[in-house]
């Protein structure tokens, strides 16, 4: 069903105005009170989402800061105190050989 549509040629161009201006003062509302829950809603989520990715880095940042240090000590436990470069390198404790 279809509603009716109001003519309003069959009112006084004063009432239509009326109406027109009650309209257009609702529609500024609307608007106004539209735009102040988009800048609450954005402030709000802004600082959840903020809030939220400082978290997610900081976790990131602490995992790769533990894979570093698990992979300096796997390094050190592979390869000696002195590294790749040392492997080969008598150590402390080592056996000196026999004397010659």
């Amino acid at each position: 069903m279809v509603a009716p549509v109001a003519n309003f040629s069959l009112y006084p161009p004063e009432v239509v105005l009326a109406i027109s201006d009650e309209r257009d003062l609702w529609h500024q509302r609307g608007l106004s009170a539209e735009r102040d829950g988009y800048r609450r809603g954005h402030a709000e989520g802004y600082a959840v989402g903020y809030t939220a990715g400082t978290e997610a880095a900081m976790r990131y940042i602490k995992r790769i800061n533990g894979l570093l240090v698990d992979s300096v000590k796997l390094e050190a436990a592979r390869w000696g105190p002195k590294g790749r470069a040392g492997f080969g390198q008598p150590r402390p404790g080592d056996y000196p050989g026999s004397a010659a």
